[in-house]
Order: structure tokens, then C-alpha cells, then sequence
């Protein structure tokens, strides 16, 4: 018998410092490691984009995960492969301790996608929703 559920999250990070390190070079390893062990956790990403300093991602985890333990594996995991991969960076790849968490229900999941997808626009054009970029400094 498999368990069934409808599991939500929006979920924001930051780089270190908010330094802007997350550039377009740095994006495919960090993206397809979230994507690797996601499946690995069996979690499900919907969408994910980042910006220079900070990164969202749309997932659904198990209930047999907690969001606090995905977000620390995924943090973990991402940083480690972007320095191995990237071992000549001018500074170490890093991650700010905290995070932001949202939930929502499915008839928001196009809403979110859609906010996840446009990032730099919004951000170019200043259309954010403050409430999806929230993030405290370390």
C-alpha cells in the first residue's frame, strides 16, 4: 500500500553574505544537483530558478521528510558539488544558514511556477512579491 499526499512548498535561499556567486556558470551543476537528490529523497521539484544571490524552488516532499531536513541535504549537497566541480572559484561556494518556507495548494502550483520561472524579469522590472523573497541575513 503507498501513502498518499499533496505536499507544497516554496522554498528561498540565499548565498553567503548574499554575495552574488550564483551566476550562469554555476547554475546547471546546483539545478541538476537539487534535481539528483530530490529524486534521491524522493521528493518531486515542480520549478526551480535562481537569481545572482539567492535561489526558489517549487517541491513537493514526503511527510516522511521533514522540509528543515530536505532544504539542509539539499543546501549541503549543492554546495559540495558546485566546489568540486568549480574547485578554482575565487571564494568557496556557500549557502546562508536560514531559509524561507511557504505552503500553497495545488490551484496556486501555476502561480508559483510562473513566479519561480520569471525571476529575472520580475527582478529586473522590480515586480517581485516581497512575501516570496523574504529572506533574513546572516
Amino acid at each position: 500500500m503507498r501513502n498518499f499526499y499533496v505536499c507544497y512548498y516554496h522554498i528561498v535561499w540565499a548565498t553567503k553574505y548574499r554575495t552574488p556567486s550564483l551566476t550562469s556558470k554555476l547554475e546547471p551543476i546546483i539545478f541538476d544537483t537539487v534535481r539528483q537528490k530530490s529524486e534521491q529523497l524522493n521528493a518531486l521539484i515542480h520549478g526551480i530558478n535562481a537569481m545572482l544571490d539567492h535561489i526558489h524552488v517549487a517541491v513537493t516532499i514526503p511527510p516522511s521528510m521533514s522540509v528543515a531536513d530536505w532544504t539542509r541535504d539539499i543546501k549541503g549537497i549543492s554546495a559540495h558539488m558546485t566546489n568540486r566541480e568549480f574547485p578554482d572559484l575565487e571564494e568557496t561556494f556557500r549557502w546562508q544558514k536560514g531559509y524561507s518556507v511557504h505552503t500553497f495548494g495545488r490551484k496556486v502550483l501555476p502561480f508559483i511556477l510562473a513566479y519561480i520561472k520569471n525571476q529575472k524579469q520580475q527582478h529586473q522590472a522590480d515586480t517581485t512579491e516581497d512575501y516570496l523573497e523574504y529572506l533574513e541575513t546572516d
